[in-house]
């Protein structure tokens, strides 16, 4: 494995949860950052204007060696529903990363467990993709439009999958800590699993996977899969709340579907851990930040 020291990193979606954090840790570090981003009256600095649907225009700044592609269009509904949805989570970061390793930058594409499907357990950087809806459809084929459009230069690109990523912003933590703020229970769902990892364990996973500039597929995820009912019962536990605050129900009784119910969300890391030293984060960790 080769390392890198950076001469400066560009973050790609720098106003989105994980580029937003992955960026403040390599400026914490003392590494020059830029960020791009699509709104117009925020660009200035180091914050580049980009739009995924038109990447021509976009003018890489020459110091970058490192790019992380962080931009995506997320919700769930409007990858089914928005015209963009395939210039922006597909063709659009192919062709950027195909301009962007022309000038000897390499690229990390952020994708998804969702790509797997949810219906096997603990699948490996290797295993095949089954995606069942069109977020997780969409990541596959950005995946594979990358392969593509960097046919010729395979080593200047990897692929990182993520599972849940939780900031103190990212629902349902702002209503959770609302009703226990006001004495309140809270009702999470214990029909819902999930594999939660902190913005801090992202970031600073981006960053070794980044120094490293190696190519392939990595995965980051939480270490194990648990129910929103679980994770809640750890998290009041944590906070030093009564357990009865706790009262879980079910997201069929609440009358809530989502695309992706998966039966399993936790990935397994057999390659990041033996190439770059990353392991799952533990939910008393990803816990531990949350309330840091």
């Amino acid at each position: 494995m080769t390392a890198s020291t950076h001469s400066a990193t560009l973050v790609i979606g720098v106003d989105s949860l994980i580029g937003g954090e992955t960026a403040r840790a390599y400026a914490a570090a003392g590494v020059r950052v830029f960020g791009t981003t699509r709104r117009t009256d925020s660009v200035g600095g180091q914050r580049l204007h980009l739009d995924l649907a038109d990447t021509e225009r976009f003018v890489c700044p020459s110091e970058v060696d490192v790019a992380i592609i962080a931009a995506a269009l997320t919700p769930y509904s409007r990858c089914e529903t928005d015209p963009n949805a395939a210039e922006v989570n597909i063709l659009g970061p192919a062709r950027l990363a195909a301009r962007l390793a022309a000038q000897g930058v390499f690229c990390v594409f952020l994708s998804s467990n969702t790509v797997f499907g949810g219906e096997r357990p603990f699948c490996g950087e290797e295993e095949p993709l089954s995606p069942a809806f069109p977020y997780a459809v969409q990541k596959a084929q950005a995946e594979h439009a990358l392969g593509e459009a960097l046919d010729e230069n395979p080593q200047s690109y990897c692929i990182v999958r993520l599972t849940k990523v939780l900031a103190p912003s990212v629902s349902p933590l702002p209503d959770w800590h609302r009703r226990l703020a006001a004495g309140d229970a809270i009702q999470p769902f214990s029909d819902l699993v999930f594999a939660p990892m902190s913005r801090q364990y992202v970031a600073a996973s981006l960053r070794r996977i980044a120094s490293a500039r190696v190519s392939g597929r990595f995965h980051l995820s939480g270490e194990d899969n648990v129910s929103y009912a679980e994770f809640a019962q750890s998290l009041v536990v944590a906070m030093g709340l009564p357990a009865e605050r706790v009262q879980p129900t079910t997201a069929e009784a609440a009358g809530v579907k989502t695309p992706f119910q998966p039966r399993f969300s936790a990935l397994a890391m057999p390659r990041t851990g033996r190439e770059l030293g990353i392991t799952a984060q533990p939910l008393d960790a990803v816990i531990a930040d949350l309330l840091g």
